[in-house]
C-alpha cells in the first residue's frame, strides 16, 4: 500500500477486524463493514452498514459527480466576478463613469449567481466518471485548465464590455447606456452558465446531451428573465434603469452570443488538443 501511495496511487482498503485497523488508518480511504468491530469502524472513513461492497462503487461514482459539479459552479461564480472586476477596473482606469451602479451589481449577483447556481447540483454525470483516474484532493479544484478558462473568460468579456461601454457612451445618454450594460451582464452570464454545464466537451458537439444534462437550469434562466424584465420595465426608479427598445436588445444579444462562443472556442481547442495528444 505504501508503495502505491508513494507512486501517486490512491488506495482504498476494506476491513472488519482489529487486525485491519492499521491498514484502514493508512489508506486514503478506509472502509469498514457494518458488521465489523468497533475498532475497525472508528478507524475507517466510511462504514458500509449493509455489508454490500457494490455500495463502494456507487459512493465513488456519486462523489465524483458531486466534485465535478462543484468545479463547474466554481468556474461559473469566479469567472463572473473576474469579468465584473475587469469591466469596472478598466472603466475607472480610463476615467469613465461607472458602467454598473452598485445596486445593479448586487442584482447581477442575485439574478445570475443566486438563481442559476442553485440548479448546478442537478447536473448529471458527464461521460463515464468511473473511467477516469483518481485525482488527488489538492488538485481537484483550480487546476490549470480551470484557472485558464476563468482568466480568459474574465479578461476577454471584461474587455469587450469596456469597449462596448465606451462605444455606447458616444451615442446614447448615460442612463440608457447603464441599462444596456446592466442587462447585457445579466444575460451573458446565463449563457456562461449553460456552457458551465459541460466541462469536458464543447456544448455544440452533442447538443441533445448538452440540453438534457441539467434541464433544471432552464427553469433558473426563466425565473431570471422574469426578474430582469421587472427590474428594467417595472422598477426603473429602484435600479436606475430606463426601458429598452428593440434596437438596444441587439447589444444584449451580441454580448450573450460573444460569451457563449468564447467558451465554446476554448472548449473546441482543448477538445481537439486532447484527442490528438499521444
Amino acid at each position: 500500500m505504501k508503495t502505491l501511495q508513494q507512486h501517486g496511487g490512491t488506495v482504498t482498503v476494506t476491513g472488519d477486524g482489529v487486525n485491519d485497523v492499521p491498514a484502514l488508518r493508512a489508506a486514503d480511504l478506509g472502509i469498514a463493514m457494518g458488521s465489523g468491530t468497533e475498532a475497525a469502524k472508528s478507524a475507517a472513513k466510511m462504514v458500509i452498514v449493509d455489508n454490500n461492497l457494490s455500495v463502494i462503487v456507487d459512493a465513488i461514482r456519486n462523489a465524483r459527480v458531486i466534485v465535478h459539479n462543484i468545479r463547474k459552479v466554481i468556474y461559473y461564480l469566479v469567472s463572473t466576478s473576474v469579468t465584473e472586476i475587469v469591466l469596472i477596473g478598466s472603466s475607472v482606469a480610463a476615467g469613465l463613469p461607472l458602467p454598473l451602479l452598485p445596486i445593479q451589481i448586487l442584482w447581477v449577483n442575485l439574478v445570475t449567481d443566486g438563481v442559476q447556481d442553485k440548479t448546478f447540483p442537478f447536473i448529471r454525470e458527464e461521460g463515464d466518471v468511473m473511467q477516469r483516474n483518481p485525482v488527488p484532493p489538492d488538485r481537484q479544484f483550480f487546476d490549470r485548465r480551470q484557472i485558464r478558462r476563468i482568466i480568459i473568460f474574465g479578461l476577454v468579456m471584461g474587455s469587450i464590455g469596456t469597449l462596448l461601454f465606451m462605444h455606447l457612451l458616444g451615442i446614447y445618454p448615460y442612463k440608457l447606456v447603464v441599462t444596456i450594460m446592466f442587462t447585457s451582464f445579466v444575460c451573458f452570464q446565463w449563457f456562461n452558465g449553460l456552457q458551465a454545464q459541460m466541462e469536458r466537451e464543447p456544448y455544440l458537439l452533442d447538443i441533445r446531451k448538452s440540453l438534457s444534462i441539467n434541464p433544471y437550469i432552464f427553469y433558473g434562466i426563466g425565473i431570471g428573465i422574469v426578474l430582469q424584465l421587472l427590474a428594467v420595465y417595472a422598477l426603473p426608479g429602484i435600479f436606475g434603469t430606463v426601458p429598452l427598445a428593440m434596437e438596444h436588445w441587439g447589444y444584449v444579444i451580441a454580448m450573450s452570443l460573444a460569451a457563449f462562443f468564447l467558451v465554446e472556442t476554448i472548449k473546441w481547442v482543448e477538445y481537439r488538443k486532447h484527442r490528438h495528444a499521444p
